[in-house]
């Protein structure tokens, strides 16, 4: 039930929705939630979780494209609008359709927060060690992909010269 009522509400996006419009209206839905006041911590836990989402949509140096954006956009979606299966004004229950819809989102997009989330760790301390250098440039997605591939790289080499082709 929950999949068809998502499956409803992405197909009514509007076509031209951009995703930091989107991000403010899920951002603005989480603001809601925080203030309710009668919205369980388990509850308010989960559905902020949809704030990493919202960012990696506004990160330009990320820069989700194709399917990916949409697919986020669209599950974001969901939460942006005000109708829901529980609507949100109701007390104590108001959020919990939204708590079980970033459950099922956030397992859906696992492969995406993992590499944003590895991105955004590599990006922070990155800058810090330019920083340390008097360098200030922007750290770039294509930065922490060339990183990742030198990384791969050296592992390649380690194993070769140690015999092994164990990760």
């Amino acid at each position: 039930r929950f999949a068809a009522m998502a499956q409803r509400v992405k197909a009514q996006m509007p076509a031209d929705m951009d995703s930091h419009t989107l991000a403010g209206l899920v951002r603005v839905k989480l603001e809601e939630a925080r203030r309710s006041g009668g919205c369980p911590a388990f509850i308010l836990e989960r559905i902020e979780r949809l704030e990493q989402l919202a960012d990696m949509i506004e990160d330009q140096e990320w820069a989700l494209e194709g399917d990916e954006l949409t697919r986020v956009q669209g599950a974001l979606f969901y939460f942006a609008e005000p109708v829901d299966m529980i609507p949100d004004r109701v007390p104590v229950l108001g959020f919990l359709d939204d708590a079980l819809m970033v459950e099922l989102t956030l397992r859906d997009f696992e492969p995406e927060l993992t590499a944003y989330d590895k991105f955004c760790g590599f990006r922070i301390a990155e800058q810090e060690r330019r920083a340390e250098h008097g360098r200030s440039e922007t750290v770039t997605k294509a930065d922490w992909l060339a990183d990742q591939r030198a990384l791969l790289h050296h592992q390649m080499r380690d194993r070769r010269r140690s015999g092994s082709n164990d990760p």
